[in-house]
């Protein structure tokens, strides 16, 4: 869509004002059309009933302003829609005739002075669907730069790099350790965790809990130290009362702090039970067959767990 440009003291040209009010209203609508059609000014002379509909509810009656703003037309009391207002336009000095490819048609007066040229309008567009394009695709990089995890620059980038001084920034031992961990090792310090966990359930849900632990700053050794903390109370407990491991690790648990009671667990003080006891064996949730000792002070739920075991 193009903008028809038109001087705010068009109104009062002496021109305009001897033509008078439907002369005036006539050439602003050609002016229109030569803006939407782009057409530099040009029409056919067909186009002129578009620009005088309407005029068949106006009338032109005698006296002096009518006269002043239609001349003889109005003495004689004609209807404006029977006016050869394209011929007072051309005499009015709005327009003048003009043959373009074979079409009869007029041009109006100094339009180029006031309005973009075809050329001129089709060059702007071009430009504003060129600076839209460069802009759609530099806010698309910006959106994936935003999304994008951040990589490390090319070669070729870093030597345009400018040098900026840096001010070093602390870096502890557990910032280390979960910016240097692999997937292998993050795979490797779960199975660890997972066998010792006393309850092996939803093992997908549990990768995804500790590796989420793990990424937020919790190291391994303070996981499998709070694991090995609470182990013997989780031990004593039915198996529907032990939580899921990604419960446990999605609550961090491993920082909980427990107070036990060794006679209401139903097991031996913790100052003389060894922690290998509760490292799963082959068979069962008891450990090895070498700690018989205290398999009668053990939860019954758990020698049921190992035939061997509840066979002693």
């Amino acid at each position: 869509m193009t903008w028809a440009r038109i001087d705010d003291n068009f109104p009062n040209h002496p021109k305009v004002v001897a033509a008078g009010p439907i002369c005036e209203l006539i050439h602003v609508r050609a002016i229109c059309y030569c803006n939407r059609y782009l057409t530099d000014g040009f029409f056919p002379a067909a186009a002129v009933s578009q620009f005088t509909s309407g005029l068949d509810q106006v009338a032109l009656t005698p006296g002096r302003a009518a006269m002043r703003q239609a001349g003889a037309v109005a003495a004689r009391g004609w209807d404006a829609d029977e006016v050869d207002w394209a011929s007072r336009m051309v005499a009015g000095g709005f327009w003048s005739v003009k043959q373009k490819g074979g079409v009869v048609g007029y041009e109006v007066h100094d339009f180029l002075d006031y309005n973009l040229s075809r050329r001129e309008v089709v060059q702007l567009r071009e430009n504003k669907r060129v600076a839209g394009r460069i802009g759609g695709v530099r806010s698309a990089e910006r959106r994936a730069a935003a999304q994008a995890p951040a990589e490390a620059p090319a070669e070729a980038d870093i030597q345009q790099l400018p040098k900026q001084k840096r001010t070093p920034v602390p870096v502890t031992r557990t910032q280390k350790k979960k910016d240097s961990l692999t997937p292998a090792e993050l795979a490797n310090d779960f199975e660890r965790f997972y066998a010792d966990y006393p309850r092996h359930t939803a093992p997908d849900r549990a990768r995804r809990a500790y590796a989420n632990a793990r990424k937020q700053g919790a190291p391994h050794d303070a996981i499998m130290a709070g694991l090995k903390r609470q182990l013997p109370e989780l031990m004593a407990r039915e198996p529907k009362f032990i939580p899921h491991p990604a419960t446990w690790l999605n609550a961090g648990q491993w920082r909980d702090e427990i107070t036990l009671d060794a006679s209401a667990l139903s097991r031996p003080p913790r100052d003389i039970l060894r922690d290998e006891w509760f490292n799963p064996c082959d068979q069962g949730a008891l450990g090895e067959c070498v700690k018989t000792e205290f398999l009668s002070q053990a939860p019954e739920w758990a020698r049921r767990q190992c035939p061997e075991h509840a066979a002693r």
